[in-house]
């Protein structure tokens, strides 16, 4: 009983910051559509290919069309994928791409990935990549 509190005490004082993209701040649960993965056991790497909804970014551009949108986790010491549903720290979810505001090891950074049907908790590093 007392490690379940304390695990919820450290989640409790989880802190999410959204990361601006080129096209401004992701938001809401449907502005990521997942159109397919890849991961590379070695060097363990992870690439999130999702379409993007600009009209779901701040500032939002309603006349645009959807762009295709990759995200690319390589390094990675850590990742857990859950059903969006499922997640448990939804709750703190700032925007459709968070920093976990928390020390991390050496260069590495903890993102959170939320698209439509899944939420990537991912310790690593990551690039942005615009197609």
């Amino acid at each position: 009983m007392a490690e379940n509190q304390l695990g919820q005490e450290a989640v409790d004082k989880m802190k999410l910051k959204a990361i601006e993209t080129k096209h401004g701040v992701i938001y809401s649960r449907d502005a990521l559509i997942l159109n397919g993965a890849e991961l590379n056991l070695y060097p363990f790497k992870f690439v999130v290919k999702t379409s993007l909804s600009l009209a779901a970014c701040d500032p939002d551009l309603h006349d645009e069309t959807d762009i295709d949108i990759e995200f690319i986790f390589s390094d990675v010491q850590r990742m857990t994928i859950y059903k969006a549903d499922e997640f448990p720290n939804e709750k703190y979810s700032v925007s459709s791409f968070d920093l976990v505001e928390e020390e991390c090891e050496k260069e590495y950074v903890n993102v959170i990935l939320s698209t439509y049907d899944h939420v990537f908790d991912i310790l690593g590093k990551y690039e942005v990549k615009y197609l």
